[in-house]
């Protein structure tokens, strides 16, 4: 990794500074992710170069339709670095800029939903920009994303911006699939599916799998294929509900999740929306036994669940009239796009597809993604455990940490799958009913379903007490973090109405812990006294704690159930708010990276590779010397 792309580097991780509006400095870091391509044959890794082009080609579509300005702003600021009438010191603000910029998709952060800004003088940069060619008209249109105030347009480009939730209501059915925008045309509101506003890339896409599928030996997986380029060609539902049951039945060891209506976290106004994601994968086989253990185990935890709605004495093979599988999937990511490349959030495990027809009657596909795990974890290795844990819990439990952490991921990802309505809701979507209020409740029912989940796997001997104790403090302390900031997207509402929730009920004690802070002293600051204090940390209360979390998943299930909106209203009322302890967590992570910039490896094909090759046929794996090196920057439509 170069340094010119880090103010620090510590163990091959690189520190960038960002500033946004009445927010502290704030600092992403940049880490390599590992991959084994190791047992892969000539034409697999060959399949691998061919998924990473065509995923590549999503995060363009992804950066279009969160702001139809962004590669306009990235042009520019490119151009701005490589102006020779910058300074040094101007140029490495921009670069900075510019690794943060590409690390969020865009100009904003998920959190706080603010744009970045450019730490250069205003009028210099339009200056520069004039004198680099930059037209009047697009000057107008960056500077304000680089120096003003700015918040990220809800809607995205799902929407008209000026749609009324009146005129939504009164389309056909059509207008709320997650795959489809509206558009208004000569006062006539038209509604498209993203596979045709973006056909020509689309095509382009399915070519390239197209030319993977001739690579490809194992019969399910050309099947999937075939389905996923049907797919990207026509946009129906029913091409998609077909590739999704196919990518569910395949086993083989190298995956591409590749979608244009995935997860709906972008969709800030109605929640309807998927967004673009790709995601090329291979098995990671060194997660097999819990991976195993759990798979045999999925139907037991709903079985047992605290929750009337959840289904009992079920084989998880056979579910009601339907086959309806769970299908753990441990993989490595050889790189990924779209939505996955986002900040301060990183995706560590999913449950896929998100169908609900599509669940109800194939089932789903539980993801944990170990190599980007690896690699956030070494970022964090235990960072903010003794900022927030009593000393003794925080020594014990540090090394257990990641692998308590990972599990919880996997079970959270199992919880999405469980559960089913009431009498009057069977079937169908909570999303429909629950609207803007059913991304963040469902969160929570995953959360606190991964912790009920480990508990059992624990008290089953499943899971020694250790890793099951890890993995609940692993949860707390992601809890205190999601406090940092005023509670804006799913993931952190979700940890928010957890906090307030054990507060409550008094499964979260605070408590005073003895710490030795090194205070300085002398004019110069050179001298060093260590002194015994008294600070405040988190624990659970061991006999409350459980308890809590079922009955808190009880109330949660129900709501999702019976598909009350109301409820869902009142609980985010209660207990979703901008805690004040927030300024106390701010102040003791402020030294912590918020965001986090993956670095995925080159595939250097043999007349390229200067090592001659380490993998079969020639190939090689090379990093790239920075952030913005990766092939994935330069995608464009």
């Amino acid at each position: 990794m170069s340094s010119k792309d880090s103010t620090s580097q510590t163990e091959n991780i690189a520190y960038i500074p960002y500033q946004q509006l009445g927010e502290q400095p704030q600092k992403a870091a940049f880490v390599q992710v590992q991959v084994d391509l190791s047992d892969l044959t000539e034409n697999e890794i060959k399949m691998l170069l061919l998924f990473n082009k065509a995923s590549y080609l999503i995060n363009a579509i992804f950066m279009d339709l969160v702001d139809k300005n962004n590669f306009l702003i990235a042009d520019v600021l490119k151009k701005l670095e490589e102006s020779q009438m910058l300074k040094d010191e101007e140029k490495k603000i921009v670069r900075d800029y510019r690794m943060v910029f590409h690390l969020q998709n865009g100009p904003f952060s998920h959190m706080p939903r603010k744009n970045l800004l450019l730490q250069i003088d205003k009028q210099r940069v339009e200056d520069i920009l004039k004198m680099e060619g930059i037209t009047a008209e697009q000057i107008q249109i960056v500077l304000p994303y680089l120096f003003d105030s700015l918040s990220p347009n809800s809607k995205c480009s799902f929407y008209p911006i000026d749609l009324t939730e009146d005129e939504l209501n009164n389309l056909p059915s059509e207008a709320k699939a997650p795959n489809t925008i509206i558009i208004r045309k000569e006062n006539k509101l038209e509604i498209v599916p993203l596979e045709y506003h973006y056909k020509e890339t689309c095509f382009k896409i399915a070519d390239i799998l197209q030319e993977a599928r001739s690579l490809c030996e194992d019969a399910q997986f050309m099947l999937y294929l075939d389905a996923k380029i049907s797919e990207l060609r026509t946009g129906t539902q029913e091409s998609r509900r077909l590739s999704d049951a196919l990518w569910i039945q395949h086993d083989y060891k190298l995956d591409i999740v590749i979608s244009l209506a995935m997860e709906v976290y972008i969709d800030f106004w109605k929640g309807l929306k998927g967004e673009p994601i790709a995601m090329v994968l291979k098995k990671n086989k060194s997660f097999e036994m819990i991976e195993k253990m759990l798979s045999s185990h999925a139907s037991d935890l709903e079985a047992n669940g605290p929750s009337p709605f959840f289904r009992k004495n079920i084989n998880i093979e056979d579910v009601g009239q339907s086959k309806r599988k769970l299908k753990i999937r441990p993989c490595d990511v050889i790189t990924w796009a779209g939505d996955q490349i986002s900040s301060p959030y990183t995706t560590v495990a999913q449950s896929l597809p998100n169908d609900e027809w599509v669940k109800n009657n194939f089932g789903t596909v539980n993801m944990i993604y170990f190599n980007t795990g690896e690699a956030l974890q070494s970022i964090r290795k235990g960072k903010s455990l003794n900022l927030f844990l009593p000393n003794e819990i925080a020594n014990r439990l540090e090394k257990h940490l990641f692998l308590g952490d990972q599990i919880h991921s996997l079970i959270h990802e199992i919880g999405h799958t469980t559960g089913q309505g009431d009498s009057e809701h069977i079937g169908m979507d909570a999303h429909i009913f629950l609207e803007d209020y059913y991304s963040s409740t469902e969160e929570l029912r995953a959360e606190l379903f991964g912790m009920y989940g480990v508990q059992r796997c624990g008290d089953e001997g499943l899971l020694d007490a250790i890793v099951v104790e890890a993995s609940h403090y692993a949860m707390l302390r992601t809890i205190l973090n999601s406090l940092d900031f005023p509670p804006m997207q799913a993931h952190q509402k979700a940890r928010n109405m957890m906090y307030h929730y054990f507060v409550e009920k008094g499964a979260i004690e605070i408590v005073d812990d003895e710490e030795e802070i090194e205070i300085k002293i002398g004019e110069d600051d050179k001298m060093k006294i260590a002194q015994k204090s008294l600070v405040k940390k988190w624990k659970y209360a061991s006999n409350k704690l459980h308890q809590t979390v079922n009955e808190f998943l009880n109330i949660v299930q129900r709501i999702k159930s019976t598909c009350d909106k109301g409820a869902a209203i009142q609980l985010h009322k209660q207990y979703c708010f901008d805690d004040p302890i927030g300024a106390e967590i701010r102040l003791r992570t402020s030294d912590r990276a918020l965001g986090r910039g993956l670095i995925f490896p080159d595939i250097l094909e043999p007349c390229k590779s200067d090592s001659g090759g380490t993998l079969s046929g020639g190939y090689s794996i090379h990093y790239p010397s920075s952030f913005l090196d990766q092939k994935v920057i330069a995608a464009r439509l």
